[in-house]
């Protein structure tokens, strides 16, 4: 009489565990040169340097400008360039007869992968409405807007 016979196993438990070990040994041994290939022929994600650059609060901005109201113009560069960096910056505005009044110039330093809040602010001597306030980062090309419009009746 035929007994069934006990399915048989393929792998031993040992052998399993060192085909792991060995499969890890063989991945950390190629991983470099493989990235590195790969990065020669365009297929490895890089870093891409970036900086940001955005007003801190853009509705805190004011609709209307009168004669001697000091207006907030602040600001805020994140970092995401692979250093640290240091940002020149110059914050203007232009008028509606096209004159360009500096509010702020300076420079400010932002650690890799931080941000830095810029706080500026400009007193009005005249309603000169409409208005557009400039911020400008000129080492990294950035510049950002903001227009104050004509109140409207």
């Amino acid at each position: 009489m035929d007994t069934p016979s006990s399915p048989r196993k393929l792998f031993s438990p040992g052998s399993v565990l060192l085909l792991s070990v060995l499969a890890v040994i063989l991945g950390y041994t190629f991983q470099n040169p493989l990235y590195t290939n790969l990065e020669k022929i365009g297929l490895r994600a890089a870093h891409t340097p970036l900086t940001e650059l955005f007003f801190t609060d853009y509705l805190a901005l004011p609709a209307t400008i009168q004669a001697g109201q000091t207006v907030s113009v602040d600001f805020t560069i994140r970092n995401v360039e692979g250093t640290d960096m240091q940002y020149p910056y110059t914050v203007y505005l232009i008028t509606t007869g096209g004159r360009r009044i500096e509010v702020a110039n300076g420079i400010t330093e932002v650690a890799n992968e931080k941000v830095a809040a810029v706080h500026t602010s400009y007193t009005f001597k005249s309603n000169s409405l409409p208005v557009t306030f400039y911020v400008e980062l000129p080492t990294s090309g950035k510049r950002i807007s903001a227009v104050v419009p004509v109140p409207t009746q």
